[in-house]
């Protein structure tokens, strides 16, 4: 498959949205505004568009770069789809097996070339799906650690409708929770 892999820049925006808009997987983490919420948490965006030969967007990456220390120790590099908000590759839903598999294929070679690029040490990406009828993102961490014998253990996160909750949120949270929350 011949994908070219473009960075993501404010002028894409409307392209962005309007994929992510039309898309039945859409997760709220695939919006350009997570973006800019992450950019404003302090995680510079290395998101982009795969686009096919003709130029059509076939697929948004959301990617965030983070870093911090391990064990006060080592200083530590990431790269994932979220921090708040996760929401991994989303991919064109008219693409049969074999294209959604050489697309995979690619993908994987462009982030771990963008990984050795940007000289990071953990990479996280977010797959939304539902298992048990709730929706969750699965993560998967890819890390240098492997080839000598580490192994992750993948963690789940429940993500909570909150359409339907009237008022203010926090009120309906226990106080220990809410003085939690503003220290």
């Amino acid at each position: 498959m011949n994908v070219q892999f473009q960075p993501y820049s404010e002028a894409q925006r409307p392209v962005w949205d309007a994929f992510v808009e039309a898309h039945p997987h859409a997760w709220p983490g695939h919006d350009s505004a997570t973006i800019e919420l992450e950019r404003l948490r302090g995680h510079p965006s290395l998101s982009h568009l795969a686009l096919d030969a003709g130029g059509r967007v076939v697929a948004v990456i959301p990617l965030f770069l983070t870093h911090g220390r391990r064990a006060r120790l080592l200083r530590w590099r990431a790269l994932v789809s979220g921090t708040s908000l996760r929401g991994g590759p989303l991919t064109d839903p008219g693409w049969s097996a074999r294209d959604r598999d050489r697309f995979w294929e690619a993908w994987t070679q462009w982030l771990g070339a963008l990984a050795r690029g940007e000289r990071i040490d953990e990479i996280r990406i977010a797959f939304p799906h539902v298992l048990g009828e709730r929706p969750v993102a699965e993560v998967y961490g890819a890390f240098p650690l492997l080839a000598h014998g580490f192994r992750p253990s993948p963690n789940r996160t429940l993500m909570i409708d909150l359409a339907g909750l009237e008022g203010d949120l926090p009120a309906s949270y226990d106080k220990r929770c809410r003085n939690s929350i503003r220290q």
